[in-house]
């Protein structure tokens, strides 16, 4: 993949994804004390679920607090005062027994004047023969609440080399739209050096109305700009989808966490693993509203921390500024193409600024049900149950205005 220069636009992951009501994220003083385990929760070698109360407003609980030893997974969880009178707040979670720590970081915490802020981060740990990701999110409530306000959601997965999951790509037209033209695929591979580079282009036919169309990625590729055969097979993170319809629209889709120390795009199977409520995952296609060409990335983890229940309808629009929505937390928007470099994130020239409206709907899924449970990781589809029915948007769109929340 190229390297672009001017505009930098990092992808930190999950970095303050505000997504329900009214939220006004003022500083005011806070002290949080600690946390309480909560019941519940779910811990096998190949994967956990577990949640605690965080007293961020009030005393209460302990810090640091470990959990999980001696199961299959350790977490410990830890409150330190912030600059201004915010809060740090670090997990780390760690895959017993010997498993490499995944240390999360989360800095400057501060609670809404009102509703809810959720922020979350994630990590992967590639060591031997096994692939670890950690994933911990924390909701922060405001307005009149209990003085554990606060909730860490902490979750992870673990993964032999030979246990590589089919990923599957799919693409929808809605009903009463023109004919989705000159489609084409392109998976992306992450080798052993961390370098990412593009595989062979994945030719579509055109989708008619109401019609969808779906395919498999490969699962690993070699990268031919690596002589190296211990580190040149390439793991897939990511996936492009190029269409025509309305205008012309690129959308690139990885999660997007720190692996091995480096921020990069995750194993794409793996990861989609810690998003599975309903065994795929849904995000909007989007055009320009002036039919010009649209580059589009999305940090996936993101955006599947809000309800994927609550997807923006066909021809909802969207105004954009400085190639970002604060109603659309992941997605990156510019006027040529968008590119992803290791240790920096989703880069791009032109950010856009403008309108776009939903056109159609990406979707991206692994393994059925009964598939994961036969292989001992029917856990992870528990994952983010909980915390997003508390985390819900409900979205109108104003006569003749754009997309907004109430």
């Amino acid at each position: 993949m190229k390297t672009l220069n001017s505009l930098t636009i990092a992808a930190r992951v999950f970095a303050c994804c505000s997504l329900v009501l009214i939220i006004v994220c003022v500083p005011q003083m806070v002290r949080g004390e600690g946390f309480v385990l909560l019941g519940g929760g779910s811990d096998t070698k190949s994967g956990f679920v577990r949640s605690h109360s965080y007293f961020f407003t009030a005393a209460g609980g302990a810090t640091p607090l470990t959990n999980g030893a001696p199961l299959n997974w350790s977490t410990v969880l830890t409150d330190a005062a912030g600059g201004g009178g915010t809060r740090n707040l670090t997990v780390a979670i760690t895959h017993l027994p010997g498993g490499p720590v995944m240390t999360l970081p989360f800095t400057g915490l501060v609670p809404p004047v009102a509703g809810v802020s959720v922020r979350g981060l994630l990590q992967q740990a590639n060591h031997g023969t096994g692939i670890d990701i950690g994933k911990a999110v924390v909701s922060l409530a405001g307005g009149v609440e209990p003085p554990a306000n606060g909730t860490v959601y902490e979750y992870g997965s673990h993964l032999e080399a030979n246990d590589r999951f089919q990923f599957k790509w799919s693409l929808r037209n809605p009903l009463g739209k023109t004919p989705l033209m000159a489609i084409v695929v392109t998976p992306s591979y992450r080798d052993g050096t961390g370098a990412v580079f593009n595989g062979p282009d994945i030719p579509v036919p055109d989708i008619a109305a109401g019609q969808r169309k779906e395919g498999d990625l490969p699962k690993t590729r070699t990268n031919p700009a690596n002589p190296n055969a211990a580190t040149n097979t390439g793991r897939l993170s990511d996936y492009r989808i190029r269409a025509v319809g309305s205008g012309d629209t690129e959308t690139s889709l990885a999660f997007v966490g720190e692996v091995d120390g480096m921020l990069n795009e995750l194993d794409l199977d793996a990861a989609t693993l810690l998003f599975m409520d309903n065994i795929e995952m849904l995000m909007p296609m989007f055009t320009s509203t002036d039919e010009s060409s649209l580059f589009v990335g999305v940090d996936l983890g993101q955006w599947l921390l809000q309800d994927q229940s609550m997807l923006p309808p066909v021809d909802t629009l969207f105004s954009i500024s400085a190639g970002t929505s604060p109603f659309l937390p992941g997605f990156f928007f510019a006027t040529t193409p968008i590119d992803f470099q290791p240790g920096v994130g989703y880069l791009m020239n032109d950010p856009l600024n403008g309108q776009v409206e939903v056109r159609a709907f990406i979707d991206g899924r692994v393994p059925e049900p009964s598939t994961l449970a036969l292989m001992g990781i029917g856990v992870v589809a528990m994952i983010g149950c909980g915390w997003r029915r508390r985390c819900r948007v409900h979205w109108r769109q104003p006569q003749g205005g754009c997309f907004a929340p109430y």
